[in-house]
């Protein structure tokens, strides 16, 4: 006899949104369509010190095509964080370490105590724990080293 499964839980590590950014008229849709949400233009800011922060999140997408090429726009989870990747193994890489921030809610249970509402912690309702201050932190190193180096690499050729 076959056993069906229970009701899966929405699993916060996964792709709630994507789009690819491949022409200016698509960065153009992105922004319309995701400017105003939150978070998104202070997920994208936050590692990319190049840009003005008083950026609107209706410009940021043709802002991130000009400085970096092409790429994938996407949130990461519902409560997730935006990113802007510029391959799909970089987005897997990004993926997987928000995944390991995510997945201690299992290990490390707690509220979003003092983690502010920014910070991925606060987001996810999780509490601050050395183990996951480590991750949020990592995972926001991992996405500015990404921009960057595509910024870079945009530059030289």
């Amino acid at each position: 006899m076959f056993r069906r499964p229970g009701p899966s839980v929405p699993s916060p590590a996964r792709l709630a949104e994507l789009r690819d950014l491949g022409s200016p008229s698509a960065a153009a849709r992105a922004g319309a369509e995701f400017g105003r949400e939150t978070h998104f233009a202070a997920d994208l800011l936050r590692v990319r010190p190049w840009l003005s922060p008083d950026t609107p999140g209706r410009e940021l997408p043709g802002h991130l095509l000009a400085e970096e090429w092409t790429g994938f726009l996407a949130l990461l989870g519902e409560p997730g964080p935006w990113v802007y990747a510029s391959s799909v193994s970089d987005l897997q890489r990004l993926l997987g370490s928000y995944a390991q921030l995510a997945a201690t809610q299992a290990s490390a249970p707690g509220g979003a105590g003092e983690a502010g509402a920014g910070s991925l912690l606060g987001r996810l309702g999780y509490a601050p724990t050395p183990e996951r201050l480590s991750l949020e932190v990592g995972f926001w190193a991992l996405a500015a080293g990404l921009a960057e180096a595509r910024r870079a690499s945009r530059r030289r050729g």
